[in-house]
């Protein structure tokens, strides 16, 4: 093929460097992972060819279609009922489009009623010379001994309130749960832990006082701990001789299988770090990692890029990466574990390519999740990336198992510095290489860092290790 013409089919319209099958759904253009913008299940390289494509080109091919089917009518069929045939089919359509909707529209309705009773509430106190809503004294709204229950990535809140009320909770001025009283308590589970600074506000409206507010107070929502869920973690205390052992899992699993001899042999549980793809691919690898009992955190679904470092080498977030997309990368990851083992994963996720900022460390921390890196130090020679996902020998970043060996023990032998204490390494679950894969490594490692009095420990009993200094 004529080297022009394999360009301009084969390499990212923004970055010729990058060949790429992948092409934009309204342009058909090339587009790298770093330029896809991902939306109604499509790939596209802007938000303007994603409009394009649904305004302009989808209404063009469905009047084509329909225009086919109509000349595909039997010539002897009376426009009179073509007409109500097609009359039929829509009202077919927006039924089905009603019943889709309907709980949307019923939720909405609830804030409504909830909106103006705050509104109407609000008004009456200001009437009487009070800025805040009016309490009802003889009906409080009461949480229960252990009203606030704090599990590892969400909340639970419960109470009591008057009989055939409605408890709603929000989160600054959304509406996030309601529900009708009928035995004179409430709970709501599993929520999220609220972004840092903000708060729960519970209330219950009683209908028969034309929905009056009947009292209000905050649900603390640990904000030491979303904040605490922001930072990254990428070191245990230099103090303690622990070490992490720590493998990501995104396309391959060809080394799953070694990885998991040596560590059962050697009596060491590390933590895993899966994409939703793994999971979903290589279902048995990862069943047999947790029956292994070795950790598992999150590792994305499809290992998208986050931030424009492989671009221009700054964690400026993405323009198409935004609240949504993240959590919905984290929770359909969760969710394929959860159907597959039945138990949850870790509330740990890793970032792909290692790309995180505090903007996406704190939506993540919404759904309770706390990001964890692995060790580097001012210099190349003293980061804990094995680097073992290089499989060109002729590459710089190109490490032998040997190599990653003593660069590691050399790191742990160190006198004038805390060498591995703390430390996380990171090595992957699957490889490209066709000879001395870096797991061979991995029984030496443990062998010689076990020789300089190091233990190995899961990054659970890490991060605790940390909080308890």
């Amino acid at each position: 093929m004529n080297p022009a013409m394999y360009m301009l089919l084969y390499s990212c319209k923004n970055h010729p460097q990058v060949k790429t099958k992948r092409r934009c759904r309204s342009c058909a253009r090339p587009i790298c992972s770093a330029c896809i913008y991902k939306a109604n299940r499509h790939l596209f390289c802007s938000n303007k060819c994603h409009k394009k494509y649904h305004f302009i080109t989808l209404p063009k091919l469905a009047g084509k279609h329909l225009l086919r089917k109509w000349k595909a009518l039997p010539r002897g069929i009376s426009v009179r009922s073509a007409i109500t045939s097609a009359t039929i089919l829509a009202l077919s359509g927006y039924m089905i489009f009603a019943l889709i909707h309907i709980k949307r529209l019923e939720s909405r309705v609830t804030a409504l009623s909830y909106q103006l009773a705050l509104l109407a509430d609000t008004t009456q106190a200001k009437q009487k010379g009070n800025a805040s809503p009016a309490k009802n004294t003889e009906t409080p709204v009461v949480l229960a001994d252990n009203g606030v229950m704090i599990n590892e990535q969400t909340l639970n809140i419960a109470g009591q309130a008057k009989q055939h009320s409605m408890a709603t909770l929000t989160l600054g001025d959304k509406m996030q749960q309601s529900q009708m009283i009928t035995d004179g308590s409430f709970a709501f589970s599993n929520l999220p832990f609220p972004p840092p600074g903000q708060q729960y506000l519970l209330r219950a409206i009683d209908p028969a006082k034309s929905f009056a507010a009947l009292g209000d107070f905050d649900a603390p929502a640990t904000p030491s701990l979303s904040t605490r869920l922001v930072h990254d973690f990428s070191r245990g205390p230099a103090t303690s001789k622990a070490v992490a052992l720590t493998f990501d899992g995104g396309a391959l699993a060809n080394a799953v299988a070694p990885i998991l001899a040596v560590l059962a042999q050697k009596n060491v549980r590390a933590t895993m770090f899966l994409t939703g793809k793994f999971i979903e691919t290589h279902a048995q690898a990862t069943f047999d990692i947790w029956q292994a009992g070795h950790e598992i955190g999150n590792h994305s679904w499809d290992h998208p890029h986050l931030t424009r470092y492989a671009i221009n080498r700054t964690q400026q977030t993405l323009p198409h990466v935004d609240r949504s997309f993240l959590q919905q990368q984290l929770t359909a990851t969760s969710e394929a574990f959860s159907a597959l083992t039945g138990a949850q994963m870790r509330p740990f996720w890793r970032a792909p390519y290692g790309e995180h900022n505090q903007e996406l460390r704190e939506w993540a921390a919404e759904l309770g999740y706390r990001h964890v890196g692995w060790t580097s130090g001012q210099h190349a020679s003293e980061s804990l990336d094995t680097m073992d996902w290089v499989a060109d020998s002729t590459s710089a970043a190109y490490h032998s198992s040997e190599e990653i060996l003593q660069r590691l023990v050399t790191i742990a032998a160190q006198q004038d510095s805390s060498g591995l204490a703390g430390g996380i390494i990171l090595m992957h679950l699957g490889t490209l290489r066709d000879h001395d894969p870096a797991y061979q490594a991995l029984p030496a490692l443990i062998d010689k860092l076990r020789g300089y009095t190091y233990r190995f420990v899961t990054i659970s009993e890490l991060i605790r290790a940390t909080e308890r200094q």
